[in-house]
């Protein structure tokens, strides 16, 4: 749905066109008042004639003004949304950023905490900060969470904009991929946060399969991001609404 500034142009234009259309019509009278005056069979006067034709000539000229002015506000309407894309697609990159780390965190929080669980290893690390740092993980990974869906609802509003997305479809898989990924590391570490707590966390084989699958989907994240750093913004999106 097209957003009341996305109409602005329209409301403009009809506007501005309005005083032109009168004019007009009060010259239509004005001439024949000219042409079948009452008080004489003659044409009327050159200055008459002259104001005539200056008055049609300023109304051609508002109604170019006003076809303009829709073009303006079209073209103004449109660069601000490429802008909002713009912002979009760093939005994404960060967020792209903040997972990869959070994916190296989270795995070196599991091995930690398979270390810190073997009391002969001499590397041993202790118990409890790994578990703080699961429980900071927890918090990095929620906040992620909301950061995902304020981007896809930036992707969503980018209509007010008369703009759509040309790979909606990768973008969406991009999205549900990286939300599915947050569920398997929040599971993860919220295994190892709450240890002492067994009736409140999942089983330990479901533990060691989550383990097993965030890797798989993290190198199809991998894939689905390279395909929006590397195609070109204009490729990415397109205007919606047709020129008039």
């Amino acid at each position: 749905m097209k957003s009341k500034l996305a109409h602005l142009d329209n409301i403009v234009f009809y506007t501005l066109c309005t005083a032109p259309l009168l004019i007009i019509i009060i010259l239509g009278f004005k001439l024949l008042a000219l042409v079948y005056s009452y008080s004489s069979p003659d044409f009327g006067s050159w200055p008459d004639w002259l104001s005539w034709i200056t008055n049609l000539f300023i109304a051609f000229i508002t109604i170019v003004v006003a076809k303009n002015a829709k073009d303006f506000f079209s073209e103004k309407i449109h660069a601000e949304g490429f802008n909002r894309a713009s912002i979009l697609m760093d939005d994404i990159d960060n967020a792209y950023k903040s997972y990869n780390s959070l994916s190296w965190k989270v795995f070196l929080d599991v091995r930690r905490f398979d270390v810190s669980t073997q009391s002969d290893d001499p590397n041993r690390v202790h118990y409890q900060k790994v578990i703080d740092s699961a429980e900071s993980s927890l918090e990095e990974i929620t906040a992620l969470y909301a950061d995902i869906a304020n981007i896809k609802t930036s992707m969503e509003l980018l209509s007010r904009w008369s703009l759509t997305c040309n790979q909606e479809e990768t973008f969406n898989s991009f999205i549900n991929s990286v939300a599915e990924s947050l569920g398997l590391m929040y599971g993860i570490t919220h295994y190892i946060s709450y240890i002492n707590y067994p009736d409140d966390i999942i089983s330990e084989q479901e533990y060691r399969d989550r383990i097993e699958r965030h890797p798989r989907l993290k190198d199809e994240l991998d894939i689905l991001y390279r395909h929006f750093a590397t195609t070109p913004l204009n490729k990415l999106f397109s205007i919606s609404e047709k020129r008039e």
